[in-house]
């Protein structure tokens, strides 16, 4: 698409201008002033719309109130040959477009031709002055990719278009920042549930550990126990062998005895010591008769009694030895129990300072709560981060202020001077009045000032080649001389043209005010081009204001807090949130500890409760059930120790009753 043709009714300083037969290359040459930024401006309005009042942008609407636009002829566009009328209506003025065919179309019939190309890349790529030299860096590379090539390729806006729906289409799936497309939505899931996978794991290996560490506790105990037992054993074969200890000493001591004495004869008075033997035996034995009598009395004593048997004092022995540990697993139990009640009302104030959320959730969603550091760490970036943009964008908004108020300033100093200004007409009639004298005349050179440059710059060259002194004086002499014949030209030609004071006066104060009011369209550019700047900027803080807003939204939802709670509240909130989190845990850790314990005793108390049902006791409290087992089983040990007197008695006697059989022996002997 190019332009072969314009026509400007009314726009600026131009009223009527038709200017036809635009080539590929096409040169407007003018002084200051002349309207060459005018018609550019034009281009871009025809284009693309007049400046609306609130843009920055200068309207240049004719200063008689007349007709407002004009007309482009454009070819080459995908409808052939065609004209672009705009004309004043609209904010953005009337738009028609004249095929050549006859038929007309509406201003969307422009915009296809245009392919989706709006003002500000227009005039980067294809429009620009120094200053829109400047913002081709602002444009990406994939827009200059595109509009470059819809430049160059018929049909390219339809692939624009396709291109931009399915990008759209894209964006609902799946945007990097984004929380509502679909994608995003499922990424979200499957990462809440890779973060519930890895606690599973980590409290699944927790359980395991705890596992093998009980296994190792029980194993130890049964250790313990074996070894117990087999110590009671080896206990017990020592204190038999303890009781008969004194039987072994004596017969060691009379057989070492009968060693020394060897054999003998029977003795004189061996008649007599038999016959004390006898006795001595005698009284031996009725001893031994009145001890098994005890000891028959006193086991048919133990069998009429209600003594427990062996196993059954083994059970009440393992009872009694857990008693300690049962009073204190019911001790523990109570503190851990009062600490699940302090939990609880530390949790009922906490949900209370958490007064923006309105439903509560279930302890399993707190769990699943992520509440790490690195969620600390994003709220306070994101809090940074807002705050940055806050302040850059109340900056902005007074520098845009300013700025505006400064541009309206100006635009009222460049209208007062327009006001004061002569019209081209005049200003070009009365020009060329004044400059007609020089115009006619021939042009005069001043040869002599010539002659003595040409002669200076000889004079230089040899005396810095010869480096002789007296031709630097020579080259002095001769810049002297030029001086003074250009002094001598300058007033001759000064003295030939003369004006009129007062119409060169007039003249030239309308030359300073149009100097004036360029110096002021300049700085209204300058301005608007800032103002310009300071709106794109503006744009993007609003584009990373709503990125910010849209993590805000999300913190928002994992904390069930509403859409319209303030985000610098947000860090305190997770604080309270964690401490929830973490009062929960403990709790259930208490729960589980108080839960084991509490299995503990109620098992300690059903083998309580069936040992006395075994032993047929009378059913008492806890604490006056140990106290009678610990009595009985104290009676029972003293019983017990009674008949082993009894018959460690009965074993002295009868070897001593065998050690008078062998000395009996040995007398008859």
């Amino acid at each position: 698409m190019k332009i072969s043709a314009l026509e400007i009714v009314g726009y600026g300083k131009w009223e009527g201008k038709k200017i036809e037969g635009l080539q590929d290359f096409q040169l407007f040459f003018g002084a200051n002033e002349a309207g060459k930024s005018t018609i550019m401006a034009f281009i871009h309005s025809i284009l693309f719309g007049f400046p609306t009042k609130q843009q920055s942008l200068p309207r240049m609407e004719p200063k008689s109130k007349g007709a407002y636009g004009g007309k482009l002829v454009l070819e080459d566009t995908i409808f052939g040959r065609v004209m672009v009328e705009r004309l004043r209506g609209k904010a953005t003025g009337d738009v028609t477009v004249y095929f050549e065919d006859g038929s007309t179309g509406t201003e969307a019939y422009l915009e296809q031709m245009l392919g989706g190309m709006d003002r500000t890349r227009y005039q980067s790529i294809f429009s620009f002055d120094i200053h829109g030299l400047q913002n081709v860096q602002n444009l990406k590379e994939v827009d200059f990719e595109r509009y470059l090539l819809a430049t160059g390729t018929i049909g390219s806006d339809v692939l624009i278009r396709a291109e931009e729906r399915l990008q759209k289409r894209l964006d609902e799936l799946f945007k990097p920042s984004g929380k509502n497309p679909k994608l995003n939505q499922q990424l979200l899931k499957v990462k809440q549930a890779f973060a519930t996978y890895q606690d599973g794991k980590r409290n699944n290996q927790q359980y395991l550990r705890i596992v093998e560490e009980l296994e190792g506790a029980q194993a130890g105990v049964s250790r313990a126990y074996t070894e117990r037992q087999g110590l009671r054993m080896e206990m017990e074969q020592e204190e038999a062998l303890l009781k008969v200890w004194p039987v072994y000493e004596e017969w060691q001591f009379l057989r070492k005895q009968m060693e020394q004495l060897g054999d003998l004869d029977f003795p004189a008075n061996g008649v007599v010591r038999l016959e004390h033997l006898e006795a001595r035996e005698k009284e031996l034995n009725a001893q031994l008769i009145q001890w098994q009598e005890r000891l028959v009395q006193l086991v048919e004593q133990q069998r009429a009694s209600d003594l427990w048997s062996d196993s059954d004092a083994e059970k009440v022995d393992g009872l009694l030895e857990i008693w300690p540990l049962f009073q204190e697993w019911q001790r523990r139990a109570g503190e851990l129990e009062l600490d699940i009640r302090y939990l609880d009302q530390k949790e009922s104030q906490q949900f209370a300072s958490l007064d923006a959320v309105k439903v509560i959730p279930e302890d399993e969603d707190i769990l699943t709560m992520r509440l790490d550091v690195s969620v600390e760490q994003d709220l306070a970036r994101l809090q940074q981060e807002s705050e940055q943009n806050r302040v850059q964008v109340v900056e902005l908004e007074q520098q845009q202020a300013w700025k505006k108020h400064e541009l309206e300033q100006t635009q009222k100093q460049c209208e007062d001077l327009e006001r004061n200004l002569w019209s081209s007409a005049k200003f070009q009639q009365v020009q060329q009045q004044l400059e007609r004298p020089e115009t006619r005349k021939r042009t005069v050179y001043p040869v002599p000032v010539i002659g003595f440059a040409l002669l200076f710059l000889v004079s230089l060259i040899l005396a810095g080649v010869l480096q002789w002194v007296i031709l630097y004086g020579i080259a002095a002499l001769f810049l002297v001389g030029m001086v003074f014949a250009w002094i001598g030209f300058a007033r001759k030609q000064g003295g030939k043209t003369s004006y009129e004071p007062a119409e060169y006066g007039a003249f030239m104060e309308q030359k300073q005010a149009r100097a004036a009011l360029k110096k002021c369209y300049d700085g209204m550019d300058h301005l608007a081009l800032e103002i310009e700047q300071n709106e794109r900027r503006l744009r993007e803080l609003q584009v990373v204001d709503t990125d910010l807003d849209a993590k805000w939204q999300a913190y928002r939802e994992l904390f069930f807090l509403p859409s319209d709670f303030s985000g610098k509240r947000l860090e305190s909130i997770f604080f309270v949130w964690r401490e929830i989190k973490q009062g929960i845990e403990n709790k259930r850790k208490t729960a589980k500890d108080v839960q084991m314990l509490r299995g503990k005793v109620a098992e300690w108390e059903a083998n309580l409760e069936e040992l006395v049902q075994q032993l047929d006791l009378e059913s008492l409290p806890v604490v006056e059930q140990v106290m009678l087992l610990k009595t009985k089983r104290k009676a029972r040990k003293s019983f017990v120790a009674e008949i082993a007197k009894s018959q460690e008695k009965e074993e002295q006697l009868r070897n001593q009753i065998a050690i008078l059989e062998r000395e009996k022996k040995f007398d008859s002997a």
